[in-house]
């Protein structure tokens, strides 16, 4: 398929998810204010917190708002642009992959982007604030974020459809999926000195909440082109890994509907 129809496909998507928002001017500001103000007070609870532990880990302030920054930019864009990210599992229990399957594009692409928040842009503009107090981006590694975004992104995208892809095997696993974007997204926020070493692994591997931001911030302060590469090959990694166990999954999943239907 032509990479320019796919780009007028998913313009067509995401201009059709707007429409559908269909909220008040109202409304839409409610909830940009709401939850900027509830990421200023987790920004503020961390602030308090950290008082304490600052001369312990030998962590800045500067570190902590670069770790909200990007956190809360990688989640404001898939928010916006990849919605159904996080409902994967919702999809596949409840028998909804049919309208993708039947449908002339990608089926898991179609799918991730079939839904867009309104909320992501506060995500989004929190975000860029807090990059821009935290004083890591300058115009000399400006353009390391055109690599670092999309490649946490990636691992994000990567991680959770790997997770929720298990419910054609296992049944219903919204409450685990959504336990496991919710500490995907905590354990995110912390700094990774904090962490005894066989934490961090797991917090690398089996829920690569490290990877979505401390990684990154490193990566960006100290502009390692090496770790960079190496940064950039683990997110196709992880996305890869996600698209395999989903197409695994939808074999078993046409399997079952024929099944079905011949019954």
């Amino acid at each position: 398929m032509k990479i320019s129809s796919y780009f007028r496909f998913t313009m067509a998507v995401w201009k059709n998810n707007l429409l559908n928002l269909a909220l008040s001017w109202r409304v839409i500001v409610f909830r940009l204010i709401f939850l900027v103000v509830n990421n200023i007070l987790l920004l503020s609870f961390w602030y308090i917190y950290f008082l304490n532990i600052a001369s312990k880990s030998n962590i800045s302030m500067d570190h902590i708002f670069a770790l909200y920054g990007y956190v809360t930019v990688v989640f404001g864009l898939i928010s916006c642009f990849f919605g159904n990210t996080t409902k994967l599992s919702h999809l596949i229990f409840n028998g909804h992959l049919d309208l993708y399957i039947t449908g002339p594009r990608n089926t898991l692409y179609h799918c991730i982007i079939d839904r867009s928040s309104i909320t992501g842009v506060a995500d989004l503009a929190f975000g860029f604030g807090c990059l821009t107090l935290s004083g890591i981006i300058n115009i000399q590694n400006f353009w390391i974020l055109f690599f670092i975004i999309p490649s946490s992104i990636c691992i994000f995208i990567g991680s959770c459809i790997t997770i929720q892809s298990l419910s054609f095997w296992l049944g219903d696993l919204r409450n685990v999926s959504k336990q496991f974007i919710i500490n995907l997204l905590t354990f995110s926020f912390y700094p990774i000195q904090i962490f005894p070493k066989a934490i961090v692994i797991i917090l690398c591997s089996v829920i690569p909440a490290q990877l979505i931001a401390n990684i990154p911030v490193y990566i960006t302060k100290e502009v390692n082109f090496l770790y960079l590469l190496v940064y950039l090959f683990i997110s196709f990694i992880f996305l890869l890994i996600g698209g395999f166990v989903f197409y695994q999954g939808k074999k078993k999943y046409n399997a079952d509907a024929l099944l079905g239907s011949a019954k």
